[in-house]
């Protein structure tokens, strides 16, 4: 995925999202279990990150690499923004169909994942 197609892909989540909770009810339908998944995924996104620094670094440098699942695992666990990044800003991963595939059915459970939560922990009690 290209950067622009990556920027207008988040623009749409974010815009989407937002729709949504307005929809719901505004900032007090975010349920807790939401906040929850927001720490997790900004405490895990930088270890991601690193995850694949380290990993490119060890590309560049001949060295033992670490497996891609960890790599797959570290994004499925909540840290999928760092992996982006890492994947668009180091060039790291980015040609390998196989692993953008995976990483693009990842991002898409936690989509899922952000509207689920929103939408059936936090519509208001009538």
């Amino acid at each position: 995925m290209k950067r622009p197609a990556l920027i207008l892909a988040a623009i749409y989540l974010i815009v989407a999202v937002a729709a949504l909770i307005a929809w719901q009810g505004g900032l007090r339908a975010i349920p807790t279990l939401a906040v929850g998944y927001a720490a997790l995924v900004v405490a895990l996104s930088p270890v991601s990150f690193c995850a694949y620094a380290l990993d490119k670094r060890a590309a560049n440098r001949g060295r033992w690499r670490t497996a891609e699942r960890t790599l797959h695992l570290l994004d499925l666990l909540g840290g999928w923004p760092g992996g982006v990044i890492a994947q668009q800003t180091l060039r790291h991963k980015s040609h390998k169909r196989s692993f953008r595939m995976i990483l693009g059915l990842t991002i898409a459970l936690h989509i899922v994942l952000v509207i689920a939560l929103i939408w059936f922990r936090g519509a208001p009690s009538p």
